[in-house]
């Protein structure tokens, strides 16, 4: 009785929507504690455990936890370390389950932890709960991941006024790709909102119909340790933080057993994810003495995404 009686620490839910994802979360458990006792390799020898555990998340409504379930038969066929992912992954979970059952206590943002259990709030929603900034949007850089039927875009602006980052995301839902198209070195006026976080990084979408000439971009970069730095800052804060970007100034590059790594001044090696195709690319740009490299930080490598010289934003295609 004092559990019911006790306040949701999450508002935007109800209290039936709150209870399943607690029952869920019970199971969440269950399942990783006879991972630990019976051992990490009984997800090899059967696929079903998978495919069953990320069922019943989604049935409980914690379909983040079945996304992220549902990537492992995949890290199983191709990645040699896939123990290491699955005990990170693990470990994710444990602290989400902390976070969820301990919120009062631990702190960490409500709708950080709601958005890992993969409960999104609607568009309207932020937009109604904030004032939003207006400014003259550039875009840096887009990735685009697939999940089975959907395609997942990432588009990530610069306010030219006001310099603030953020990333817009797109979901498009089966087999043709119809997403917006934005220009590089185009600037698009419009007022974007935050969803709300710990770290304020996705805003909500831009007119793509508000594009003229940006003329010449001036971007500030920083060095390598800087943006280290501040993965650490934010991790703090918001453990779960799945995409992060940076503007980086003289990087350098370090080839080692076929792959390609950027290198901080205290020798800190970091993996970079662009094709090897790429590579010589991206270490003739190192001859421009006022080049900014833009990154996408995932999962502690970097990728960069385009590259900024002489006041103008060049892409690199991505595979």
């Amino acid at each position: 009785m004092e559990a019911q009686n006790s306040p949701n620490p999450f508002p935007r839910i109800n209290q039936k929507k709150l209870e399943s994802l607690q029952s869920g979360i019970d199971i969440l458990e269950l399942w990783i504690d006879n991972l630990v006792v019976n051992g990490i390799e009984q997800l090899s020898r059967d696929g079903s455990k998978i495919e069953e555990i990320s069922t019943r998340m989604v049935d409980y409504g914690l379909s983040g936890i079945a996304r992220k379930l549902r990537v492992i038969p995949e890290k199983l066929k191709l990645d040699k370390d896939w123990q290491e992912y699955c005990a990170e992954l693990l470990a994710e979970f444990i602290l989400f389950i902390s976070a969820f059952r301990n919120q009062s206590k631990i702190k960490y943002h409500p709708e950080d932890i709601l958005a890992y259990a993969g409960i999104s709030i609607k568009k309207s929603e932020v937009i109604s709960s904030s004032e939003g900034i207006i400014d003259h949007w550039i875009l840096l850089g887009t990735m685009v991941d697939k999940e089975e039927n959907l395609s997942i875009i990432r588009n990530w602006f610069i306010g030219k006024n006001t310099g603030i980052v953020f990333l817009s995301i797109d979901f498009q839902v089966g087999r043709f790709f119809n997403s917006k198209f934005f220009e590089f070195n185009k600037t698009y006026l419009d007022t974007v909102h935050f969803y709300p976080s710990a770290v304020k990084m996705r805003g909500t979408e831009v007119n793509i119909q508000n594009g003229i000439a940006a003329g010449e971009i001036n971007l500030s970069g920083i060095y390598l340790e800087q943006a280290l730095d501040k993965i650490a800052e934010r991790v703090k804060i918001c453990p779960w933080m799945n995409h992060q970007l940076f503007i980086l100034k003289k990087l350098k590059f370090s080839i080692l057993h076929h792959r390609l790594y950027l290198v901080s001044k205290n020798h800190e090696a970091l993996i970079c994810t662009n094709p090897d195709s790429y590579w010589l690319t991206l270490l003739s740009y190192s001859a421009y003495p006022e080049v900014n490299y833009i990154a996408e930080y995932i999962d502690k490598k970097f990728r960069i995404l385009s590259v900024c010289i002489q006041g103008r934003i060049i892409p690199l295609k991505q595979k």
